[in-house]
């Protein structure tokens, strides 16, 4: 374990489940307590929450939380840390970025209980938001052990004719969705969802946060977010993660024509963005993606019926730096950029290596 840390945790065995259905947060009425996370000897009786909200409308609460929690009692853990209760969410903006960057590191050193499950949406796309799709890669590096409880027979679902290469340690029981979707998600990189965000398929409360869910780019995410439109800025940080690798696939796009720039045909332009049609053969169509008039990416499109619809990005040679220059950074700020280039990569994509250490993974399912 590294240098002890103190985060306020819920205390398990005094938490009214039906509070939780209403209820979670800094400033609700429960039982929490600040646990100093010091040693290996914890590791039984402390577990951190990786969770969607699924809460009904103007109602802060969440089966999945309970589901966790009825995890954690039946299973002798004691204190569950939860970033909605271990976060001030009221901190100024770097302030906040400090404490959730320090939060995720959670995720990688003591054992995780996941919970994604939401009656009536798909699974597959809960896992790939933004905020889950950032915790569930950190999981690739945990030390102690994983366990996804579901109450909706979603995350927990076989995949009985999925064969999940990576995972052959596993048993057969433990071959579920969620197993399935860690084996996609730990071979990508962040664009997929980026994209998916972009034309509608990905849901996301705030844009903004991928300051939080991506720290390596938040200064240059900060200034984008402030001068730029919605779609320029959240392809800038499709293109700005996508800088270091090649070609991604993405998640079928949605048919929400406003915002979905694969349409045949017709020049799109986001703000300062244009995308443009270069290439058409069949059903088969590229197109360039010019910043200020200058062509950054490139975006392959295959039709697979409408509205279903898989494309993949390109950033081009000088992608980055056409960016900071369209942004009006500075030479330091581009150094300090530069100077990160390592460390971004590995945060950034991941590559599935079939010698790594596979996490230990539990799966249970809870009826609510």
């Amino acid at each position: 374990m590294s240098r002890p840390v103190s985060w306020s945790a819920l205390v398990v065995d005094q938490v009214n489940e039906e509070t939780l259905l209403t209820t979670i947060g800094k400033d609700a009425d429960l039982p929490v307590q600040a646990v100093l996370i010091s040693d290996s000897s914890q590791l039984s009786e402390i577990a951190v929450l990786s969770w969607r909200w699924d809460g009904k409308y103007r109602i802060w609460g969440s089966r999945n939380v309970v589901a966790a929690l009825r995890h954690c009692k039946n299973t002798g853990i004691k204190y569950l840390f939860i970033d909605a209760i271990a976060i001030d969410q009221k901190l100024p903006g770097p302030e906040l970025l400090a404490k959730v960057t320090s939060f995720s590191k959670l995720y990688t050193t003591i054992p995780v209980v996941a919970a994604y499950d939401h009656i009536g949406t798909d699974f597959r796309l809960s896992i790939r938001r933004p905020w889950i799709l950032s915790e569930a890669r950190s999981f690739k590096f945990n030390t102690t052990k994983i366990i996804y409880v579901g109450h909706n027979i979603q995350g927990a679902e076989l995949q009985w004719s999925y064969r999940i290469a990576s995972f052959e340690c596993l048993k057969e029981s433990q071959q579920t969705t969620f197993v399935q979707m860690l084996d996609e998600i730990w071979s990508s990189s962040f664009t997929t969802t980026v994209l998916g965000v972009l034309v509608g398929g990905i849901g996301m409360c705030s844009i903004s946060d991928f300051r939080f869910i991506i720290p390596t780019l938040a200064p240059i995410l900060i200034r984008a977010y402030n001068v730029l439109e919605r779609n320029d800025y959240l392809l800038t940080v499709a293109i700005l993660c996508q800088a270091c690798f090649g070609y991604v696939q993405a998640i079928p796009a949605s048919d929400k024509d406003d915002v979905s720039f694969v349409a045949f045909g017709e020049n799109i332009a986001f703000g300062r963005y244009n995308i443009s049609p270069y290439f058409e053969r069949g059903i088969d169509l590229r197109r360039h993606v010019s910043l200020d008039g200058k062509k950054i990416a490139e975006i392959d499109t295959v039709m697979r019926g409408s509205p279903a619809e898989r494309f993949s990005l390109k950033a081009l040679e000088g992608a980055e730096s056409t960016v900071f220059e369209a942004l009006g950074c500075g030479e330091e700020e581009w150094g300090f950029y530069t100077a990160k280039a390592d460390e971004r990569k590995g945060i950034l994509g991941m590559t599935w290596d079939s010698g790594s250490n596979v996490p230990q993974i539990e799966i249970h399912s809870v009826t609510l």
